[in-house]
């Protein structure tokens, strides 16, 4: 489908393959009607997904705590409107092989990329729209899940979260988009009672700022506050080194340089839940720290930089039986 055509068909594609700046208009925008009155949900499959990444420097260097640039998509960005329910969270950059459940709409959907013409990067896309039946037994319907997953195990990251990256480059290579606040899901099998997590890599998970000023560290529940130093977080229910009921440490949050079960440690935890549904919440605030303004040494200086905890995540997951 080209941009600005309106369809109310099933299994339809928006494509471009190459986004030309003189020729193709931006915003690019695709009409999305249901194509019967029982339609309830759209997965959007990001086949190909190429636009300008987020913002990685801050803007005003006054501001001393908050980067009100960095994670911030200001020159590309992929938005979807959902008329009469909650939008999913605005993105950009490289989000190829990512997805979507958004709510349909009798008023129609519309999926729009704004595309700053006045850049010369080099922009792709090819999005695939399946609408489901309100009563479908497609898993994602009926739960308030951005990305839902099936199966025993696989991977789960960020969007704009690169994996061709090497990882030592991670650091200066991968920045997690800013206000993102959303759930992934995942199906539980048959026989199978807790789900675990853990880092595909030795940097693939790196949230927020560490627990200790220039060192790099893990962070746990209270101290991923949600505010300040520690804006940015995973939530998953009742988190422990082995999936017990009720839980030992009942870990809700984790964020920091390093995914780990103790404040302060090094990589190397697997952490599981028994808490049903299976759920890995994304909470990501507005802004970055840059610096340490509270007068003391309770988090890294240089959030975005020196420990990279813009990095986000890029997880492991499996299943384990009852």
């Amino acid at each position: 489908m080209a941009c600005g055509t309106t369809v109310a068909q099933n299994n339809t594609y928006h494509i471009i393959t190459t986004f030309n700046t003189a020729s193709n208009p931006s915003p690019c925008t695709y009409k999305i009607c249901p194509c019967s009155n029982n339609i309830c949900k759209i997965r959007l499959d990001f086949e190909t997904f190429t636009i300008s990444g987020p913002a990685t420097t801050v803007i005003n260097t006054d501001i001393a705590s908050v980067g009100p640039a960095v994670g911030d998509c200001l020159t590309d960005s992929f938005t979807v409107t959902t008329p009469g329910s909650g939008a999913p969270p605005t993105i950009c950059g490289f989000n190829t092989g990512q997805h979507m459940f958004v709510d349909s709409s009798s008023a129609c959907n519309i999926l729009s990329f704004n595309i700053d013409t006045a850049t010369t990067t080099t922009r792709s896309w090819r999005v695939k729209a399946t609408q489901y039946d309100c009563r479908s037994d497609v898993p994602g319907i009926v739960d308030d899940c951005l990305q839902y997953f099936t199966g025993l195990s696989g991977t789960i990251r960020n969007f704009n979260y690169d994996t061709t990256k090497v990882d030592s480059a991670l650091a200066t290579a991968n920045t997690h988009l800013s206000n993102q606040d959303y759930n992934i899901c995942f199906r539980q099998e048959r026989g199978f009672c807790s789900i675990c997590f853990d880092p595909v890599s030795t940097n693939s998970f790196s949230v927020s700022a560490s627990g200790d000023a220039g060192i790099a560290q893990s962070a746990i529940s209270s101290v991923c506050t949600g505010s300040d130093a520690f804006g940015d977080y995973i939530e998953v229910t009742n988190l422990d080194v082995a999936p017990v009921t009720p839980a030992t440490l009942g870990i809700q949050r984790v964020c920091g340089n390093f995914f780990h079960s103790i404040l302060g440690q090094a990589p190397g935890t697997t952490l599981c839940s028994a808490h049903v549904p299976f759920r890995w919440g994304v909470r990501f605030d507005d802004g970055e720290v840059t610096a340490d303004t509270s007068g003391g040494a309770n988090f890294n200086a240089a959030e975005n930089y020196a420990a990279g905890g813009t990095i986000g995540f890029n997880m492991n997951w499996f299943q384990l039986p009852c």
